[in-house]
């Protein structure tokens, strides 16, 4: 499932990486036979590159017969971050640029996304560009900084 948490943007705040049988508060549900329901993408990902992160995660985790562990049946948004960390639940990157950092070491999506058009490796190039569009968004002053920071001090 990691690899699969790659840098997609998410409408919700999921802050895990858990698996479940039928909960809102997971990453991934399986809430019933043959059907999976994936919650990390939302419409400002790009449904080609988050629809080839998924499958080349699923086709890793059943060629390795991976194991998810026991479905998790705690409503996420009352735990504690203590209780997070003592119950072993992986955390999600919290920014684009860690999420790069993760993507960076991942060779799963890289043998998924092959070379680019330049004949380079596409994932190198994504990473790029991701960490520019990181910077670039870092490098304006927004109207919460200004409302809550120009007087504070």
């Amino acid at each position: 499932m990691v690899t699969a948490a790659i840098a997609v943007r998410k409408a919700e705040a999921f802050g895990v990486v858990l698996s479940a049988k039928s909960t809102e508060h997971n990453l991934l549900s399986v809430p019933e036979g043959g059907r999976v329901e994936h919650r990390a993408c939302d419409g400002a990902a790009n449904p080609y590159l988050a629809l080839t992160a998924l499958l080349a995660s699923g086709l890793d985790g059943i060629d390795r017969s991976l194991d998810p562990g026991e479905p998790n049946t705690d409503n996420l948004y009352t735990l504690t971050p203590d209780q997070i960390r003592a119950a072993n639940i992986e955390t999600m990157p919290p920014t684009l640029l860690h999420a790069t950092d993760e993507l960076a070491k991942d060779q799963v999506l890289r043998a998924a996304f092959g070379p680019g058009r330049d004949g380079s490796d596409y994932v190198d190039y994504f990473i790029k560009i991701k960490e520019a569009e990181f910077r670039a968004y870092h490098a304006k002053v927004s109207d919460w900084e200004i409302e809550n920071y120009l007087t504070l001090f």
